[in-house]
Formats: C-alpha cells, sequence, structure tokens
C-alpha cells in the first residue's frame, strides 16, 4: 500500500514541478498517425481513486503504433485507422476520469487521436510534450516513446474480432413526463446489432438489476380532499416481494403528496416529494436511496458522503459553506439529475434556495461510480452541440459506437463511425416537450439479445 501511494505521490509532484516542460501541452498539426507512430513505454499513471491504481499493473508495457496495426495492453488490433482533432484539454479530461490533474489545469488545446480497428473505435491517444497519455478503465496513463519503429510479427490474442455481439450495445432509457394527473414513465429501449439501429417502447421503467428485471409504476390514490402519490417495483422474474415508496403518516388528511424520480439505476434511486397541506403550505423534500432498504426502519436518505467521489473536495469546500452543507457524511437533502450528458448532484437546500432564484443548487461534486455506474460521453458536451444545436441531453455507449442526443421534441440516434458521430441520425423518435431522462442502464455483447427478449416479452 505505501509503495502503492509513493508512486502516486511522485508522479503527482512530477507533473507540479514539469509542468511547463515535460507535460507541457503541444498543440501539433492533426495531419497523420505520424504523430504517434512507435513504440511507446508505460511510465506513470494515476487513477481516480486508490483501488484503481492498485487493480492497474501496467508498469514498463509497450504500446506500438503503425499504420496496419496496434498492440496494447497484451492485445494486437488491425485494419488501422486514424483521426485527429484539437480539443479543450480540461473538458476533455474531465469528461472521461472526472477531475482534472494540475499539468492540464489552464490547458485550452491539446491533439487527440482517436483510433479504430476494423470500423470500430478503439481507443484515443492524447499527445503531449515528451509523450502521450491514454485512459484505461479510469487510470490515466502517461507513455514516453523508446523507438521510432513500430513492433512488428505480434503474436499475440487478436484484440478486434468479426463478431457480431462484440460491437452490439443497447439502452434502456428512462423518461418522465409530468402531467396534471401526476408524473408519467416509459421506457425506450434502443439497441445497436453492429449493423443496424432499432427501438421498442414500454409505458413503464423497466430497470435491470442483478437479480433481474423490474417493472417501476407510479399510482396515485385520490381521497375526497386530496391525493397521494407511490412508487412501486414488481420483479419480473419470480417470487420476489415487491418494493414500494411509501410516503410517511400525516395527521392531517388533506395533504396532497405529489412524487417524481428524477434518477434511478441498479441500486439506487432520487425522488422528490412535494407535500402541500392547508393554507396553502408546500414542502419539498429530497433524496436518493439504497432501493432495497428504502422502506426499512431507521432507513432514509443516504449521506451525500455515500453517494459522491472525493476527487473535487478542494472545490467543494469552497462552496461547502454557502451551501450550507457541514458535513457530507450527515447532509442528506440531495437528489441526481441530469445535466448536459452527465448526472450530477443537487440539492434544495431551503436556506440557500431563499438566496437565490434556482430551485435546483448543484453540488460541485461527481456522482460515485457505485450509483451511476457508466457516465460518460464520447465527445465534450460542446461537440454536441455543434452536432445538434438544440441539445438538452445526451448518452453515449461504452464501446462508442452509437450517441443518442435529445432535444426537448427528439431523440436522435447516431451510429458512431471512426471515431466520429455520422452526419444524419439513424433513427429520430418524437418526445413530449416535458420529458426528461431519469435512467440510462447499457447492455453489451450478448446481452443486448437478452434484454431485447426480454423487452419483446413485455411487449406481446
Amino acid at each position: 500500500m505505501k509503495k502503492v501511494l509513493g508512486i502516486i505521490m511522485t508522479f503527482t509532484l512530477i507533473l507540479l514541478l514539469t509542468g511547463c516542460n515535460k507535460f507541457k501541452i503541444q498543440a501539433k498539426s492533426p495531419e497523420s498517425d505520424s504523430i504517434i507512430k512507435g513504440q511507446w513505454k508505460v511510465q506513470s499513471y494515476v487513477g481516480t481513486a486508490e483501488e484503481e491504481v492498485l487493480s492497474c499493473d501496467l508498469q514498463g508495457s509497450i504500446v506500438s503504433f503503425s499504420n496496419e496495426e496496434v498492440f496494447m495492453f497484451d492485445k494486437t488490433y488491425k485494419n488501422i485507422t486514424y483521426k485527429a482533432k484539437v480539443v479543450n484539454g480540461e473538458e476533455y479530461i474531465y469528461n472521461y476520469i472526472g477531475f482534472v490533474p494540475d499539468y492540464l489545469k489552464g490547458s485550452k488545446d491539446i491533439v487527440v487521436v482517436t483510433i479504430s480497428s476494423k470500423n470500430t473505435y478503439l481507443k484515443e491517444v492524447m499527445v503531449v510534450d515528451g509523450g502521450i497519455l491514454i485512459i484505461q478503465d479510469d487510470v490515466l496513463i502517461y507513455l514516453e516513446k523508446v523507438d521510432d519503429k513500430p513492433m512488428k510479427n505480434m503474436n499475440v490474442e487478436e484484440g478486434t474480432k468479426e463478431r457480431k455481439e462484440e460491437v452490439s450495445s443497447g439502452v434502456l432509457i428512462g423518461l418522465k413526463d409530468e402531467t396534471d394527473e401526476g408524473v408519467t414513465y416509459k421506457t425506450i429501449w434502443i439497441a445497436h446489432d453492429g449493423e443496424k439501429i432499432s427501438s421498442q417502447e414500454l409505458p413503464f421503467i423497466l430497470l435491470p438489476r442483478k437479480n433481474g428485471f423490474y417493472k417501476v409504476l407510479a399510482s396515485r390514490t385520490n381521497n375526497e380532499n386530496s391525493y397521494k402519490d407511490d412508487i412501486q417495483f414488481d420483479f419480473l422474474g419470480g417470487n420476489t416481494p415487491e418494493l414500494k415508496m411509501d410516503a410517511k403518516a400525516y395527521k392531517e388528511s388533506n395533504i396532497n403528496i405529489s412524487k417524481e424520480i428524477t434518477f434511478i439505476g441498479n441500486d439506487y434511486i432520487s425522488i422528490k416529494t412535494k407535500e402541500e397541506g392547508s393554507f396553502n403550505k408546500s414542502e419539498e423534500v429530497v433524496g436518493t436511496y439504497l432501493i432495497d432498504t428504502m422502506n426499512g426502519p431507521g432507513k432514509g436518505a443516504l449521506a451525500l458522503g455515500n453517494i459522491s467521489e472525493h476527487k473535487n473536495m478542494t472545490e467543494f469546500n469552497k462552496v461547502a459553506q454557502g451551501l450550507y452543507i457541514d458535513d457530507i457524511s450527515t447532509f442528506s437533502n440531495v437528489f441526481i439529475e441530469r445535466n448536459h450528458g452527465r448526472w450530477g448532484l443537487y440539492t434544495t437546500n431551503i436556506k440557500k434556495a431563499e438566496e437565490s432564484s434556482e430551485n435546483n443548487i448543484e453540488i460541485p461534486l461527481k456522482v460515485s461510480k457505485n450509483v451511476a455506474r457508466y457516465d460518460k460521453l464520447f465527445m465534450s458536451w460542446q461537440g454536441i452541440k455543434n452536432q445538434v444545436p438544440s441539445a438538452v441531453d445526451a448518452v453515449s455507449s461504452p464501446n462508442k459506437n452509437m450517441v443518442i442526443i435529445k432535444t426537448k421534441s427528439s431523440l436522435y440516434v447516431y451510429k458512431i463511425e471512426n471515431g466520429k458521430i455520422n452526419e444524419s441520425p439513424d433513427l429520430t423518435i418524437s418526445l413530449n416537450e416535458d420529458e426528461d431522462i431519469v435512467m440510462a442502464e447499457w447492455a453489451m455483447g450478448e446481452y443486448v439479445g437478452y434484454w431485447t427478449e426480454e423487452v419483446n416479452s413485455l411487449n406481446k
């Protein structure tokens, strides 16, 4: 453990001391693969969490790039194409790993080379002065060139094969729609089998979990002078007891209780509850819960510290007092919601809200990967806006072969080929103007077929 921490501290110190020399960002002309051609050796790496560094055993590994093939981390990829682009360094890094290393802060432009194998996205390489940077499993790896000539005749496992399941991806997109009768939900299943893209719709949230699929439903009970919303989970695979998000008991019988889901994933859910009582009084309560224990005795909303990454604590501490957050281990007035292609943490802290015109106040911490397991965009948000100026949200597949861009009235589904988004969408899905994304759960490989079968069975 001490050795690992030593590596991290040494690497960080090098970055700080040589930020204007060895690691200086230099935007070279993006003309061809010659920028990265040759052999490169892993010198250092740093992760977003200690366990990621512990799992990364690449020190001294050799990576090789040529016109015909790429050798990277014990696999060879053939039929290679390269595309180079200039991007904003800080924004690019943050979108991938959730923080910006000191040596990239203040950098405007860096060159990024996108590598594809057999028309399938493989990897992106950042070109810096003196070396290159590669992101592998949320670990930022620094490599230096050791030979201008690429390796030849690699007798190792081929990394990209002509198998349809390896380029298949699919996403269950959960949408909420606020109506006069309450909030309604639906799911759109979008699947890319490596050749064509298709979609289906379900009139409820179809939530994939470790033990199977759940149907998530909203219901409103109308009484003589009030109504109450409930959120119910029906297991589709057997005898597992249904789960129900119950409202707490009230002494007054004329209280209206409305609920809306702002985020739902495998194990977690964020809910806004609005209570309207006598004398036109209203109160909004927000919280993020573990789905399995949300109704257990003594189980309430989770604390901010349990649902966030702690890599950006310096920035957070600067604003925490203004947010009236004294301790992230106890502060639980937090919910998760979409913001420009990512899940974000928000609060409706009453004291802060009194000083602001904004009802939702953003918290400058990243949602934990335990909560939102895949939360990355293939390109920057500005790149999404350049493609579709009216975009309000977007999600992209982990294998980077598909991106879904949301506007107020539509979902546009694009293929990604040779590291670039196609000019025209393969699919356009109409939406109501008030619909927002509350879930984006991805399936890869053979699981795309399994999930398609589940959706087909529910649509019969």
